[in-house]
Parts: C-alpha cells; sequence; structure tokens
C-alpha cells in the first residue's frame, strides 16, 4: 500500500511542482488517487455511454469524490447495472495549513490543524446516495491521508484568512483505507466503546458528528444491516446487528 501511494504522488508531483506551488493545477489529491488506483493513465477519464469515469480497468470503475456524494446519483443509477462501481472518498485524517499568497508567490505557515478527520465522516456522506448502498455492484473505497492543505490570501480579517478559498490539497502519507460493501465492513468503522444498544446522542458524541449528521449516518447504517432501530414514539433506540 505504501509503495503504491508513494508511487503515485512521486509521478504527480514531478508534473506538477516543475515550477513552484504558484503554478500548481489544483486537483493534486485528485490525480494522485487516480495513480494510486491504476498507474495505467490509459483507464483514466474513460468514457461510458454518456459519462466520463475517473477510472475504469475494464472490470471496475472507481468515481473519486471528496464530497456531496448525492452529485453521483444519476451517474451511479446509468452506471450500476451493467458495471461494478467503487466510489472513492478521502478523508483528511491529519493536516498542516498553508497560505499561498498569488501576488508574491510567497507561502507561509505549516500550522498543524486542530481538527482530525475519521473514516467513520463518509457515513452522514453516503446518505445522500444510500438508494445505491446495497447494490451487489457498488462499493465504497474510504482513503485517509495525511495532508498539506494549501489557501489563498483572499479572505477577510486575521491577513485575508478568514473566508478563504483552498487552492489545493496534497497527500503526503496514506494512513489508512476501509473498503464498504457489507453490514460489517460498515460496523468495523464504528468506535469500539460504541455500546450494543444506543440512542442518536450517544452515537454523535462518540463520533463527534452533529446531531444531524448522525441521524444520517445512523440511517445508512440501518440502510447497509449494520443497525436496526426500535422506534418508541419521538425516541429511537439503534441495536448493533451481528
Amino acid at each position: 500500500m505504501s509503495e503504491r501511494f508513494e508511487n503515485a504522488l512521486s509521478r504527480v508531483l514531478e508534473h506538477h511542482h516543475r515550477e513552484g506551488i504558484g503554478t500548481l493545477a489544483e486537483g493534486t489529491l485528485h490525480a494522485v488517487i487516480k495513480y494510486f488506483l491504476d498507474p495505467d493513465e490509459s483507464h483514466h477519464e474513460q468514457k461510458l455511454g454518456r459519462s466520463v469515469c475517473d477510472v475504469y480497468n475494464g472490470e471496475r470503475i472507481f468515481e473519486i469524490q471528496t464530497r456531496q456524494l448525492y452529485k453521483l446519483n444519476a451517474k451511479l443509477g446509468r452506471l450500476l447495472p451493467e458495471n461494478n462501481v467503487t466510489v472513492v472518498f478521502p478523508i483528511s485524517a491529519e493536516k498542516h495549513v498553508y497560505w499561498l499568497d498569488k501576488q508574491t508567490g510567497e507561502i507561509s505557515g505549516g500550522r498543524k490543524s486542530t481538527r482530525k478527520g475519521r473514516a467513520t465522516d463518509v457515513l452522514p456522506e453516503l446518505y445522500g446516495i444510500r438508494e445505491h448502498l446495497t447494490d451487489a455492484n457498488f462499493e465504497v473505497l474510504v482513503l485517509l491521508f495525511k495532508m498539506d492543505e494549501y489557501r489563498n490570501l483572499n479572505g477577510w480579517g486575521r491577513g485575508g484568512k478568514r473566508g478563504s478559498s483552498r487552492y489545493d490539497r496534497v497527500p503526503r502519507e496514506l494512513t489508512d483505507e476501509h473498503l464498504l460493501f457489507d453490514a460489517d465492513s460498515y460496523r468495523e468503522l464504528l468506535p469500539p466503546e460504541l455500546p450494543t444498544s444506543f440512542s442518536a446522542k450517544e452515537f454523535a458524541k462518540l463520533t463527534k458528528m452533529s446531531q444531524n449528521a448522525a441521524y444520517q449516518a445512523l440511517l445508512v447504517l440501518e440502510t447497509v444491516g449494520a443497525v436496526k432501530v426500535q422506534r418508541n414514539g419521538r425516541t429511537n433506540t439503534y441495536h448493533l446487528c451481528k
């Protein structure tokens, strides 16, 4: 896993970084993942019918989506009946933030962010494509990275940092991966301290999700058969399925 990732990263950085960070093309993370999945460029950006797929190796389609998975609904509806499809969802487990002044080309910062992504972060995102989760041709690959994030100094306040836009993300290390395809694989994402019966509030606290995100995640887990819900009026109790 490490060698595959390092080869993919080196290949992309050699191409993108020849003239320095000021000329970086957007989407370094996306490009590295494509080469990690398949180093053969001829398998990238393949057209199948009306759809252009990030990677297609003749046996499986890989679609890389960093957020707003609901946007894949129509595409998945077209592809899944006749193809094996893996949705790839990268998560920043740890990141350092750098600031880019496009006028001078100067890069500053390098501060380690206090926000840490978790594999469970994929669950509320999957809410938007839950109708496809139990399709036999469908699976999800969650990749966790240590990343460098470059942001433009184009916001307001605090030297242009508030409300700034992201310029690029560069993955530096692949720390973990999870393949989700059945109830057991989804349950493996859950915190080990989660009891066998729990409330949505307990789930939200242990996964560090908002209440709304927790409800979406629990509906996803119910959809794939990882949990079952006992509805008691306005209060639900969730049970881990064995």
